[in-house]
């Protein structure tokens, strides 16, 4: 629809909204409330994802994912009251899923045709921070922290889409920073990470 989205908290609750900028005009043409943020460490917003295989823009809260369809409303809320909650998000082209990262040191994986939870991926030791699809090999790229070993905090996994599985991982980078974010440059097919500094 050629929208932009932003969320922002709108209290000290982390109650939040769903901006809706009409990029034509760059002016707000809606406000959608959809509940509590979860508390990001990082003092931000919470993430949102836009899903091009079904045209929704999918947005973190506390324990939930919401739903927004091209006309700007809430048509599902995904509970994750029991799998864990959601930090950042990113849709895979080459299955159409969308790939959860979670607080609890697990990755939920979302079908886009019945936008439900149908795979939880764990052990992976530590807690995913960023998340980027890699179209060179269709791959998953994931940073986590490992706080308790300041010796092996920065990794990155590779999560194959087919099966789902941790394919490589890669650790004790020079960097002791603890790793925060991760895109995909197409320009160069290089891999950006991005960290926090202690």
């Amino acid at each position: 629809n050629g929208y932009i989205y932003v969320t922002s908290k709108i209290d000290s609750f982390n109650t939040g909204i769903v901006v809706v900028i009409d990029s034509s005009i760059n002016e707000v043409i809606k406000n959608i409330p959809v509940g509590k943020f979860l508390v990001n460490v990082l003092g931000g917003s919470a993430t949102l994802a836009y899903n091009p295989s079904n045209n929704y823009v999918y947005v973190a809260l506390n324990n939930s994912i919401s739903l927004i369809n091209s006309n700007n409303e809430i048509v599902k809320n995904i509970t994750l009251n029991d799998i864990g909650q959601p930090l950042q998000m990113e849709y895979n082209p080459s299955n159409s899923n969308l790939y959860v990262n979670l607080n609890n040191k697990k990755i939920a994986i979302i079908n886009s045709t019945t936008n439900n939870v149908t795979n939880i991926i764990e052990h992976l030791h530590a807690y995913p921070t960023g998340i980027a699809y890699n179209p060179e090999n269709k791959d998953m790229d994931l940073v986590i922290q490992n706080i308790s070993h300041p010796q092996d905090q920065l990794r990155l996994l590779k999560i194959d889409p087919t099966t789902n599985n941790i394919t490589t991982i890669l650790k004790n980078f020079e960097d002791a920073d603890l790793a925060s974010a991760i895109a995909y440059n197409p320009d160069n097919k290089n891999i950006y990470m991005t960290d926090i500094v202690n």
